[in-house]
C-alpha cells in the first residue's frame, strides 16, 4: 500500500504552518539515521507526529509510512537530506 496523497498534502500544509512547524521540527530532529531503520521507532516517531498535529490514521497508514520512511534511508540530522525529505513532502 502507498501513502494515501492526501495524507501526505495535509502533512505538507501543516509543516508549513507556523503552529506546527517547530514541533514537527524538534520530532524529526530527535531521531538519526539508526533508528529511523527500526520499525518500532518509526512508528513512534509516526504516532508522535499525528498527535501533535492533531491528526488520525489507519493502521494501514501507520504501516505504508513506516515502509515510506524506511526506505527512503533518510538521517534527519543532515541539512542536505532534510533537503530532499521536504522536497518528497512538498513534490518539488
Amino acid at each position: 500500500m502507498r501513502i494515501d496523497p492526501r495524507l501526505m498534502c495535509r502533512f505538507a500544509y501543516k509543516c508549513m504552518h507556523p503552529a506546527y512547524r517547530r514541533r514537527i521540527r524538534v520530532i524529526l530532529k530527535s531521531h538519526n539515521y539508526a533508528a529511523l531503520q527500526d520499525p518500532y521507532v518509526v512508528g513512534c516517531m509516526i504516532d508522535s507526529l499525528c498527535a501533535c498535529c492533531g491528526d488520525t490514521i489507519t493502521p494501514a497508514q501507520r504501516a505504508a509510512a513506516i515502509r515510506f520512511v524506511m526506505a527512503q534511508k533518510c538521517n534527519p540530522l543532515l541539512a542536505s537530506h532534510r533537503a530532499r525529505m521536504r522536497g518528497i513532502v512538498f513534490g518539488f
